[in-house]
Formats: structure tokens, C-alpha cells, sequence
């Protein structure tokens, strides 16, 4: 009798740590389900947006996490916000139309070529040069005169 409850008292604790094992197996699938999910989302709506892609999933799985939504329809908003600004800025910054050899010309072409190397859009690599201090006297240049 002492054996068979010993057993199934063996049996009942590795059936537990079964479950636990399985739990976490999940929990973890559903998180890296959840992170491409966010990833492609980042990459597809807030690209130009401040930040890093990691940094950005981070925020939106803060967001995600948040109870009341009248606060997660505020930070989106706000995310929204910031990537429409960003696009923007990016426009007025990389316009097309510099003149050969110019200020505003050299930061573009140092902008494709980041482009092509990182494999990442113009906007955000033209965002990357003109956050770059060894440009900025480039970026003062290129700006003087338009403010």
C-alpha cells in the first residue's frame, strides 16, 4: 500500500512538473508570437518613428499590457503622432531636389548609401545621418537659411 501511494504521489509530482514545463513552452511560444506580430507592425506603421524596432515592440507590448483603454487609444494616438512627424521631417529633409554637391545633396547620398548597406528605407536612414554628430556641419549648412 505504502509503494502504490508512493507511486502515484511520484506520479502526481511529475504529471505537475509536466504541466509547469508545458505552461511555460506556451507562455514563451505566445510571447514570440506576440513579438513577430509587433515586429511586422512596427516595421509596416511606426518604421520612421523614434526609436529602435526593439525598443518600439517593447512599447507596444506596454501598451498592449495596459488594462484601460482610453489610455492605450492615447499612447497609439501618440505613436501614430510621432510617426507621422518623423515622415515629415524626413520629406522636408530629403526633398529631391538639392543641388549637385551641395549640403543637403552630400546628406542624401551619405542617406542611400546607409540605405543600401543596412538594408533599411531612406527615411530612416536619412534620419540615422542627420542624428549623426559627424554630420552636423553638414545639417548646418543644409539648414541655413530655411528657418
Amino acid at each position: 500500500m505504502k509503494k502504490a501511494l508512493s507511486d502515484s504521489a511520484a506520479a502526481l509530482e511529475k504529471a505537475e512538473k509536466d504541466r509547469k514545463a508545458d505552461a511555460e513552452r506556451i507562455a514563451k511560444l505566445e510571447d514570440e508570437a506576440l513579438t513577430a506580430r509587433l515586429t511586422a507592425r512596427v516595421q509596416k506603421d511606426f518604421a520612421n518613428a523614434p526609436g529602435t524596432v526593439e525598443e518600439k515592440v517593447a512599447t507596444l507590448k506596454a501598451i498592449e499590457g495596459t488594462k484601460d483603454e482610453a489610455v492605450k487609444k492615447t499612447l497609439i494616438a501618440s505613436l501614430n503622432q510621432a510617426e507621422e512627424l518623423a515622415k515629415k521631417m524626413s520629406v522636408e529633409r530629403g526633398s529631391g531636389s538639392a543641388a549637385e554637391g551641395s549640403a543637403e545633396d552630400k546628406l542624401n547620398k551619405a542617406a542611400e548609401e546607409i540605405a543600401k548597406t543596412e538594408k533599411v528605407t531612406f527615411e530612416v536612414a536619412l534620419r540615422k545621418v542627420w542624428d549623426d554628430p559627424k554630420f552636423a556641419d553638414l545639417r548646418k549648412e543644409a539648414t541655413a537659411g530655411k528657418r
